[in-house]
């Protein structure tokens, strides 16, 4: 029994058009099963676009205190030093501790702030430098000019 060329043929063609017709619903399967995992991508991407920008605002809203903002500006540099001059640098510069109290201060700005509390310590002993150095005598102007 031998099978026609022709039978062969359509044997050939029927098999072409099924696979072809199982691709077809393969890529129909796969199109619609890609659909949930863009929307969820999609969903993902804005989420983290609403994270962003709240963050943003946050971080606009909620300055860091100037405790913060000195200790970072002043501090970590010197963290970064040798162990050897961290040292060295402890023992030499005093601690120092600043408190700011009053509310209506804090309507002005730190700075000024700052500034009505530090100015009159700062003339004070400006002005008794001044006033020293004219009322001391002449003798021991020129006592101290030759030691110098």
């Amino acid at each position: 029994m031998r099978i026609s060329p022709h039978e062969i043929d359509r044997q050939i063609i029927e098999t072409r058009d099924d696979i072809e017709q199982d691709f077809g619903s393969l890529e129909r399967q796969a199109a619609s099963d890609a659909r949930p995992y863009g929307r969820i991508a999609v969903i993902g991407v804005a989420v983290l676009a609403l994270a962003g920008a709240g963050y943003l605002v946050y971080r606009r809203v909620r300055r860091p205190t100037l405790a913060n903002r000195l200790r970072t500006r002043f501090l970590d540099p010197i963290r970064d030093l040798p162990p050897e001059l961290q040292s060295r640098l402890k023992k030499q510069i005093p601690r120092v501790k600043l408190v700011v109290t009053q509310k209506e201060d804090a309507a002005l700005g730190t700075l000024q702030s700052m500034a009505r509390r530090v100015t009159p310590a700062v003339v004070g002993s400006a002005t008794t430098a001044v006033l020293e150095h004219l009322t001391r005598p002449s003798a021991s102007k020129r006592s101290d000019a030759a030691a110098d």
